[in-house]
């Protein structure tokens, strides 16, 4: 065999990689710090081209303000009549006064038409004659009769270099009669300059349209007033708003050029070129030096740290390849770094793996616990033979002599000890009852962590010391058992003697306590399951027992069907009985009133008693064969009511929430109201279940403000709550009938029944809530009227006339009769008359007092007849004299035009009374 050479290959050994590590660091800090260096040098070029800016945007404002104030004297002196048509003297005198006022004012000058001088005020003489028809500014002006600032001038008068603003006198649109100027002095424009913060050698120089020097500051070097700015030309053209320019020495500048509004001056901010470079250089210097001797410091150091990385690790290398012929080996590394560290590690390496292999049977042995564990939980589904096994397999596992199995009693703080192993005394007679946090077991099941102790005796949280004491227990272990993230037991194990837990069995005995776990939750599931089994049982023989049922209910429905009809033909019975026992009443009435034989009597007497009798069995007959209604009306004083039912309700609101430890209060906003036509037991019930709705809402207590108050004829209460509220789809369902959202035991009709007790009495129920912020109530009903709560009729009635005419009117012979000969008795004439129609014809034939009238007629009914009468003689009495019942009474009454009613079977003794009632209501 030939041998084939290794190719070199080229080794990137730890000395390369941290030198490589070295230049790849280092290599991008130095162009990082180049690159911050040349933005800073962008920033300083900005930071001093923006302070040019500035200095020349303030400057060109200080210039427009002076500007517009001298302009604003020119033009007023300008449309001033006395300037324009008044003599000399005045003229010279108002301009007088404008220049002393302003001392950067040369002098004012009027002059007409022609450009000769009318008047003059110059610092140095007053009417100097002068013409200044040659001048550019007065030719610019009577061209454009607009005012006009011009360039750099020299005063004829004065010979100082000045500035001119005039105007044309008059107003816009008038002749051109001449014109106001005003001569700037340009020394004192410089003046204007003083306060700006002009620094880093920044002056400002202002030119006027043709670019010739009217100002600059700060002062310094030749005069240049009126001598042309170098390059401003350019400088005026440049889109740029810094640009560079020569000065007069030939030195390079940069400009920053800013524009005078309406007047063609330039403001150029300037500094030396020069002397912003300094300055920015003079800037690096200070920063960059610094940083690249920095830089080169740290690459030293790096070097340094990267010879102190290698050597050692190569020396490590040289150690890890004789390890393996060599049991015993030191690498001979002297550091107290990281690779120092790895070395001495490698040091007890050796030691280490015979501590692992002791750690290695731990495991094995706790897989065999564990596996044993799970076979007992296949084995049985009986908890306490679950868990007796698993107390003596922790009892073996960790050596301990005593091991217990605890477990809380559902919510209680009551613990029984359900397994032991060690002990021979019966682990179902020994319970205890514990705090929450007494005890170990306690502290165990409140923090929910292990808890190991090497003294037990000695821990103040011992609650039996006399028993660990007399077995002479001092290490514990004790584990929480955790089923569904609550703890629900503890495993604890003992010692006797000096003998601690360690960690490791620590961790074994959280191992066992999870098959503990896992047979609990079997047994429950189990529990359950034989619980299910018996509630489908139980289901089902429901199930059954509701079919049952509904074949009942379906029974009883057609028996309710036919208790029906017999109702509705109970109803007319009643009434053909009324006027049956009307005849018998009235005929044993009359007779007792004209016998006087006792035996005789008596009879009549068990007659008239039996039809009394007989009417009350047609009444309950009646009762029977209508529907509930809404029982009679009272005027009902709701402040009074709410007291009531606060009151009543106090052992719910008050008792019953001290019992459950909560506080709720109940009170009431009384406002002034008037009283409400009501049944007294329908709204008192309404508005207790208003209440018990309130504290349902409230379980952990809360507050309770029933407040009343009245507003467009109506009497309104509201209940307020401070309880859970609801949203708006429960609202909406709030008084459907059944709806409920208290679960099962809640039958859904509370405020359904509200509902319907106040919309039979004429009223609404409104529901205002929010989620979290509570419900309220509001009930509105109509005040009570004196035509909707009628007086109780009684008192003294005058008596009436001894002798009427009396018109009776029944299709029923026999009662019309008795009727009439009952009237006649008393002493009244009387007419009868046996259909409506035939009353009515008599009635209009004249003299009728009070007319009697049956209810139910055929062809014309008596509320018909009685509306007729009302019709013609409102003052007429109409009694009516019906069979059937008080609600269908009420429900024929349509415009109310009777004014009594007598009832069949009728008393004939009562009947003057009722005359007298008629007549009563008809004088009122």
């Amino acid at each position: 065999m030939v041998d084939v050479p290794r190719v070199a290959r080229f080794r990137w050994t730890i000395k390369r990689k941290l030198l490589a590590l070295g230049a790849g660091t280092l290599i991008p800090i130095a162009l990082l710090l180049a690159s911050w260096l040349r933005a800073e040098i962008r920033h300083a070029t900005r930071d001093a081209e923006a302070r040019l800016e500035l200095a020349g945007g303030q400057a060109a404002v200080q210039v427009d303000l002076l500007l517009a104030d001298v302009r604003g004297h020119v033009e007023s002196l300008a449309r001033h009549p006395a300037i324009r048509s008044g003599p000399r003297e005045t003229i010279e005198q108002a301009l007088g006064e404008v220049v002393a006022g302003h001392i950067e004012l040369e002098g004012l000058l009027v002059v007409d038409a022609e450009g000769h001088g009318r008047a003059s005020v110059v610092r140095e003489a007053v009417g100097v004659p002068v013409s200044v028809s040659d001048r550019a500014w007065f030719r610019e002006v009577r061209a454009s009769r607009r005012p006009v600032v011009s360039g750099f001038q020299v005063g004829r008068v004065t010979g100082h270099p000045v500035a001119v603003l005039a105007a044309p006198l008059g107003r816009p649109g008038e002749a051109f009669e001449g014109a106001v100027s005003a001569g700037l002095s340009l020394q004192r424009l410089h003046a204007l300059f003083a306060s700006l913060p002009l620094s880093g050698g920044i002056a400002i120089t202002v030119v006027d349209a043709d670019g010739r020097i009217l100002a600059r500051a700060p002062a310094g070097g030749p005069n240049r007033l009126g001598q042309p700015l170098p390059s401003f030309a350019a400088l005026a053209r440049s889109g740029r708003t810094v640009s560079a320019f020569a000065w007069f020495d030939g030195t390079d500048h940069l400009a920053s050029v800013a524009t005078v509004p309406g007047t063609g001056w330039r403001v150029v901010a300037s500094a030396p070129r020069a002397l912003v470079q300094g300055r920015i250089e003079r800037q690096m210097r200070e920063v960059g030096l610094p940083l690249l001797l920095l830089l080169g410091v740290a690459a030293a150091v790096g070097l340094v740290i990267a010879r102190k990385v290698w050597r050692p690790l190569e020396a490590l290398r040289a150690a890890v390849t004789r390890f393996p012929r060599e049991e015993r080996l030191a690498v001979g590394v002297d550091s107290s770094d990281e690779v120092g560290d790895l070395a001495r590690a490698f040091d007890e390496m050796t030691v280490q793996v015979g501590t692992a292999q002791s750690a290695l049977q731990r495991r094995v042995g706790e897989l065999e616990a564990l596996s044993e564990a799970g076979q007992l939980l296949t084995s049985t589904l009986e908890l306490s033979q679950v868990l007796q096994r698993l107390a003596e397999l922790a009892r073996a596992r960790l050596e301990a002599d005593v091991a217990r199995i605890w477990l809380r009693q559902g919510d209680s703080n009551e613990y029984r000890l359900h397994a032991q192993a060690g002990v021979a005394a019966n682990a179902d007679e020994v319970r205890i009852h514990l705090e929450p946090g007494e005890g170990l077991v306690g502290s165990i099941m409140a923090r929910r962590e292990p808890l190991l102790l090497a003294h037990m005796q000695d821990d103040l949280r011992l609650v039996n010391r006399e028993w660990a004491r007399a077995g002479d227990f001092h290490g514990f272990l004790g584990v929480p058992i955790v089923l569904e993230d609550t703890p629900v037991g503890v495993l604890a194990c003992m010692r006797r003697g000096p003998r601690a837990f360690s960690d490791d069995e620590v961790r074994l005995a959280q191992f066992l306590a999870l098959p503990a776990a896992i047979a609990i939750l079997n047994a429950r599931l189990y529990d359950e399951t034989r619980e299910r089994a018996r509630e489908n049982a139980e289901l089902v023989t429901s199930l059954r027992r509701a079919l049952d049922d509904l074949a009942q209910a379906q029974e009883r429905l057609a028996e309710t069907e036919a208790l029906r009809a017999v109702g509705q033909l109970a109803a007319g019975m009643a009434h053909h009985l009324n006027n049956i026992l009307a005849v018998v009443r009235g005929r044993a009435a009359l007779l007792l009133q004209r016998v006087e034989e006792p035996a005789t009597r008596r009879g009549l007497e068990i007659v008239e008693r039996a039809a009394v009798e007989g009417a009350e069995v047609v009444r309950r007959l009646q009762e029977f064969s209508r529907a509930q209604r809404v029982a009679e009306s009272a005027r009902v004083d709701m402040n009074a009511l709410v007291g009531e039912v606060l009151e009543l309700t106090r052992p719910r609101w008050r008792d019953d929430a001290e019992r459950r430890g909560i506080a709720i209060e109940a009170r009431l906003d009384a406002g002034e109201i008037p009283h409400v036509a009501a049944s007294h037991e329908r709204l008192r019930e309404a508005l207790v279940n208003v209440i018990f709705n309130a504290l349902d809402a409230m379980p952990s207590g809360g507050r309770i403000v029933v407040r009343t108050w009245a507003s467009d004829g109506r009497v309104h209460c509201s209940v307020t709550d401070s309880g859970t509220g609801m949203p708006d789809d429960i609202r909406r369902r709030a008084l459907e009938p059944f709806f409920t959202t208290k679960g099962p035991k809640s039958r859904g009709l509370g405020l359904s029944a509200c509902h319907g007790i106040v919309q039979r009495h004429g009223g609404e129920i409104r529901i205002e809530s929010r989620p979290d912020h509570g419900t309220t109530v509001t009930i509105s009903l109509p005040a009570a009227t004196a035509a909707s709560v009628p007086e109780p009729e009684g008192g003294d009635r005058a008596a009436p006339p001894a002798a009427l005419n009396i018109l009776v009117i029944d299709d029923e012979a026999e009662v019309r009769e008795i009727l009439a000969e009952s009237l006649a008795a008393h002493g009244h004439a009387v007419t009868q008359a046996s259909s409506g129609a035939e009353g009515l014809a008599l009635f209009r034939a004249g003299g009728h007092d009070v007319v009697f009238t049956d209810l139910g007629m055929p062809g014309m009914s008596g509320a018909q007849v009685a509306d007729a009468i009302k019709a013609e003689s409102r003052a007429t009495p109409v009694v009516l004299v019906t069979g059937w019942d008080e609600e269908e009474t009420r429900a024929a009454r349509g415009s109310g035009a009777w004014d009594a009613v007598v009832g069949k079977p009728f008393d004939p003794n009562a009947l003057a009374a009722v005359i007298a009632r008629a007549c009563g209501r008809r004088d009122r």
